[in-house]
C-alpha cells in the first residue's frame, strides 16, 4: 500500500476495534438529545455514561459524542471498553516508511495539483453535487471548500 489516511493505513495494518451496530431506537433517542440540549446535553451525557471516554474525546467534535453514546445506548455498555481490544493477528508484516518533503516543496505540489484538479472539472463536479453537500461522503478536502465557495462563506 502506497498512501491512504492514517485510518486506512492502521485499519489494514492492525485492524479496527469493533463496535456493536447500532440500532435506529438509539441514534432516534441520541438525536433528539441533540436537538433539545444541544453539544452541552451531549458532553454532559458522555460524562454520565462514560467519564473514561469523555476525559478522551475531542468534546465539541458533535459527530465523536453522538457515535459514543449510540453506540452506549445500543449496547448498554461504555463506548472505551470496546476500544483498545486485542485484534486479529495480520497474516502479513508491514513497514512503515515515511517520506518527508520540505514544506514549500511539499505546499508548491499540492497547489499545483489542486490547479490541475480545477482545470480537470472539479468546480463543475461540486456544482453537480452541491444538492447533496450535507452527505458525510462529501465532507472531504476539495468540495467543502467548494459548497463553503457556493454558500459565499469564503472567497475563491
Amino acid at each position: 500500500m502506497v498512501g491512504g489516511s492514517g485510518l486506512y493505513a492502521k485499519a489494514l495494518m492492525e485492524g479496527l476495534d469493533q463496535f456493536p451496530l447500532v440500532n435506529e431506537t438509539a441514534k432516534n433517542t441520541i438525536a433528539t438529545a441533540h436537538n433539545l440540549n444541544g453539544i452541552e446535553g451531549l458532553q454532559q451525557l458522555l460524562f454520565e455514561k462514560d467519564p473514561e471516554y469523555y476525559n478522551k474525546v475531542d468534546l465539541n467534535n458533535p459527530r465523536r459524542l453522538i457515535r459514543a453514546l449510540e453506540v452506549c445506548e445500543t449496547s448498554g455498555e461504555t463506548y472505551s471498553s470496546f476500544l483498545n481490544q486485542p485484534k486479529e493477528e495480520r497474516p502479513f508484516e508491514s513497514k512503515t516508511i515515511l517520506l518527508h518533503l520540505p514544506r514549500p516543496v511539499l505546499y508548491d505540489r499540492i497547489n499545483s495539483r489542486v490547479d490541475e484538479m480545477i482545470k480537470m472539472g472539479l468546480r463543475e463536479e461540486a456544482e453537480k453535487l452541491y444538492s447533496n453537500k450535507d452527505l458525510k461522503s462529501l465532507q472531504t478536502v476539495g468540495y467543502k471548500e467548494w459548497f463553503q465557495f457556493f454558500d459565499r462563506k469564503i472567497s475563491l
